[in-house]
Parts: structure tokens; sequence; C-alpha cells
């Protein structure tokens, strides 16, 4: 009767480990309309896409104000320039002594004053992407008057008969999971503000003036506009994204934050949170590729990795453990980030959660109590998000 139990009990563990680590994918190819396509003929044509799979809709961010191009503001005037010490600026004469003719520079308009009025309006188009237990929606706001840049694939597609090779696909050995395809917005680089407005100039002509500023984390909010994604989680679990960052890496900083509940103020995570795996270049992408980046985790300014040459792209993994009811923000505010998609694999117990996607034969291993135990524990044990049984 004992063995019948222990039997049983086994068949269940097996049952619940099958069940648990059965990774949900959500890759951007599924973005793609193949009956159509196949009707035109166009096997790797991205521009056709399935007819819902961009959302238009407007932009309501409160830092976005657009004034009434017919409702020119008044020329601001100008005022003696000072410098950095706050010492007023004089005309220099050939000897580089001071003149009696002051430096003049124009006012600039506060844009904070300045009310929305106008009839123009920003739009967001909207890529959404799902999954049982996590919900993808990617924002990309096109400049004032432009419509929809989201793109779609590996900008060059290959002809039906062309072999797809490694260049911008994750497709190299040890990619899992494997993708071809990627969405990323041709312009659309994150502001935490958005003001445009018309003044008058000293000549009496209508000027166009926009303020702009670029998004920094300090300012404590998401984006206004500008291009990211956000990933809702329903259950706790990893949660791995494959990206593409264009160029100049170690420059162009990536960040991941815990949306607060009111979806506008955040929480950074720390990088030691994070773990990057993937390639600086894009000509061969081997595993054994010396480009190859194995389980790192970004430094400690929000940067991928260092690289050695400044104008390479990366593409890759990053990956963390999500916790469920929790919404993530994750962008790269002076480059538009690609998305190739994303797997989650659930966690049974919340007190695992925060374990660290490693990969490695080393790395720690949990009992189902959320207790660290050694390789000499027998039981059922869990290591680097897989469940096992250790004999």
């Amino acid at each position: 009767m004992k063995k019948i139990f222990t039997l049983i009990s086994m068949a269940f563990v097996t049952m619940s480990m099958n069940a648990q680590t059965s990774p949900e994918v959500w890759k951007a190819s599924d973005l793609k309309d193949e009956t159509a396509m196949k009707n035109e003929g166009a096997d790797h044509d991205w521009t056709v896409v399935k007819a819902d799979a961009i959302t238009k809709v407007e932009n309501t961010a409160k830092n976005v104000v657009i004034h009434d191009p017919n409702d020119v503001l008044p020329y601001p005037g100008k005022h003696q320039a000072t410098d950095e010490e706050g010492n007023l600026l004089w005309v220099k004469d050939e000897g580089g002594n001071d003149t009696s003719e002051p430096v003049w520079e124009p006012n600039v308009t506060d844009p904070l004053t300045v009310e929305s009025n106008g009839s123009d309006k920003l739009y967001n188009y909207i890529i959404s992407g799902s999954t049982a237990s996590v919900e993808m929606t990617a924002i990309g706001t096109p400049n004032l008057g432009e419509t929809n840049n989201w793109t779609f694939g590996l900008g060059t597609d290959p002809t039906p008969d062309a072999e797809v090779t490694n260049n911008k696909a994750l497709i190299a050995e040890g990619c899992d999971p494997a993708f071809i395809d990627y969405i990323k917005m041709k312009s659309g680089n994150c502001s935490e503000m958005y003001y445009d407005w018309y003044e008058y100039n000293e000549d009496g002509d209508p000027v166009h003036k926009v303020a702009n500023d670029p998004w920094d984390p300090s300012c404590g909010v998401k984006p206004a506009i500008g291009s990211w994604y956000e990933f809702a989680v329903k259950n706790s679990g990893l949660l791995k994204i494959g990206f593409f960052v264009n160029k100049n890496i170690q420059n162009n900083k990536l960040y991941f934050a815990e949306l607060l509940e009111d979806k506008l103020h955040f929480n950074l995570l720390d990088p030691s949170q994070l773990t990057v795996w993937g390639w600086i270049n894009n000509n061969t992408y081997a595993e054994d590729n010396e480009n190859c980046i194995r389980n790192t985790h970004p430094r400690a300014d929000y940067c991928v990795i260092e690289p050695t040459n400044l104008s390479n792209p990366f593409l890759g993994y990053i990956s963390f453990n999500a916790e469920a009811g929790k919404t993530y923000l994750f962008l790269s505010p002076n480059t538009q980030l690609g998305c190739y998609g994303f797997q989650f694999t659930p966690s049974e117990d919340a007190g695992v959660h925060n374990l660290m996607g490693n990969t490695n034969a080393n790395a720690p291993m949990f009992n189902l109590a959320g207790q660290k135990v050694t390789k000499a524990y027998k039981g059922v044990v869990i290591q680097s998000g897989r469940k096992f049984m250790q004999k």
C-alpha cells in the first residue's frame, strides 16, 4: 500500500512539474496575416499584417500640449546674457576687452504656461501581444502629423527561396526561444513632455516652437511620448524578452521599472535583478563568437554592456523574475527598442520567484518550500526556474 501511495505521489509531482515548467511564448511573427500573404504571393512581406494588429488611440498624457497655430503668442522680448556665474556679458572689442554694448539673447516662452487649445492631436499606435499570464503593450508615438511608423521583420525581407541568416534573427545555437522577426518604431525617442506652440519673433514673423525634453528616470513618471513596452503579469514567474538595440549600446541605456498602481509613476529595477544574454555585433551570431555575452547583468548605469565598438548593435534576451499583479515598463530612451517577443515560465511557489534565471549547473537550488538546498538534498528541487527530481 505504501509503495502504491508513493507511486501515486510521484505521478502527481511529475504532472505538476510538467504543468509548471511549460513556457508561454508570444512572437512578433504572430502578427503576420499568413492567409493574406499567401494569397498575394508575398511569403516574407511584412507589410501584410493582421488587420487588428495596430490600434490608433489619442495621446492624452497631461504633459502633451498643442497650441492653435492661429493663436500666436507675443514675442517674448530679450535680455542681456550672463555667463555660468551670473555675470552680465558684453560685446568684446578686437583686444578682447568689454565694450558698453550688451550681449542680447531672446527670452524663451515658458512652455508650461501654454494652454492646449489646438485641434491637432498626437496619437499612440499600439501593438498588443499576450499569453495566458502576460499582456504586452507596445506603445509608439509618431511625430505630429505623422501616421503609424512601426516597422516589422528584418528590414530587408528575404525572398521565399533565400535562407534566413543570423544577421538580425535570434536563431543561432543557444537561442531559446528562437525568434526571426521583431517590431520596432522608426522614430520616437522617449520624452517626458511635448509642448507645441507658435510665437512671433523679433521681426514679427510667427515661428513654430516645440519643447520636447528627453526622458530621464529622475522625472519619476513614464514617458509622455516615445516608444516603449509594458508587460502586465498575472502570475509570478520568469519573464524573458527578446530585444534589439540598433546601435550605440554604450550610451543607449536600458531601463526596466515596476509601474505603481497609478500606472504612471514607477520604481526602477536594479540591474542586478536583470540577466542579459546575447551578442554585440550584427554579423555572425554563433554561441562561441567572441561577442557573445552570457548570463551577465547590465551595468550600474543601466547600460547593457561595455562594447568595444560604440556603433555596434546588440540583440539577445533580458530576463527577470516578475511578480503576479505587477506591470513592468521596458524602454531605451534614446533609441528605438526592438522586440522579438517574450517567453514566460510560471513559478509554482511564490517563495522562489525571485530566483535569477542563471543556466549554469552551479546555480543555487531550492526545495518546494523555498529553502536553499545543496546537491546532497534528495527530492524535488528548483534550479534556474527548472523543476526536477534529485536522487
